[in-house]
């Protein structure tokens, strides 16, 4: 298994943005232009092709093309945020798993020119979306943006799910790992941290 820190995930996928930034004079800020990202910064082709429709996205890095799947649009226009999410997903493959030494990707561990099933529970899968969410939702922005708001309930995070054009699911797992708020999965609410619950639970119990 070929571990990345994720702290190295962070680093890299910002200092890609930062390299954009400085190569093409764009502030960073909200929303991640990630389609520019990956036909100014990489020089890489944006294209469709039809396939499984559990196929979301895939990276020809010989060719330098990132495809979406045409039968995933469903999905896309369901999920917000979704189709910039897939982008930024083989983004990651990009930059964490390509092997411009002998121009094939490492992805599977044979020479493929394009991969990435959607789901796949693979380490490079689980790495790339990691990138993913880094890229789009960088954490210094994210505090900065975050830091005079109440995005404590669902109505703000789905505004933020619209400002910032990524998926809900994204968003909500991007701020638990960066310790802003805590999901309760049991009362499907939103906290500040998981102390937050428990001294709601407390205080319900003494008001019985």
């Amino acid at each position: 298994m070929n571990y990345i820190s994720d702290s190295t995930i962070e680093k890299r996928s910002f200092d890609l943005l930062s390299k954009y930034s400085k190569n093409f004079n764009w502030q960073l800020s909200f929303p991640i232009p990630i389609e520019m990202i990956i036909e100014k910064q990489l020089g890489y082709t944006l294209d469709t092709f039809k396939d499984d429709k559990n196929i979301l996205g895939a990276i020809d890095q010989v060719n330098k093309i990132i495809y979406t799947n045409e039968n995933a649009m469903p999905h896309f226009d369901m999920y917000p945020g979704s189709f910039e999410f897939t982008l930024a997903h083989e983004v990651g493959h990009w930059d964490l798993h390509c092997d411009f030494d002998s121009n094939q990707l490492r992805i599977m561990n044979k020479p493929v020119s394009v991969i990435c099933r959607a789901g796949a529970k693979d380490y490079r899968e689980m790495q790339a979306n990691k990138y993913a969410a880094a890229i789009l939702m960088p954490e210094n922005l994210v505090r900065e943006t975050l830091k005079n708001i109440d995005f404590y309930n669902w109505q703000a995070l789905y505004k933020l799910v619209e400002d910032w054009h990524v998926s809900i699911t994204a968003l909500k797992n991007r701020l638990e790992k960066l310790q802003l708020l805590y999901y309760d999965e049991k009362s499907k609410k939103i906290y500040k941290n998981r102390n937050s619950v428990n001294g709601q639970q407390s205080l319900f119990k003494q008001n019985l």
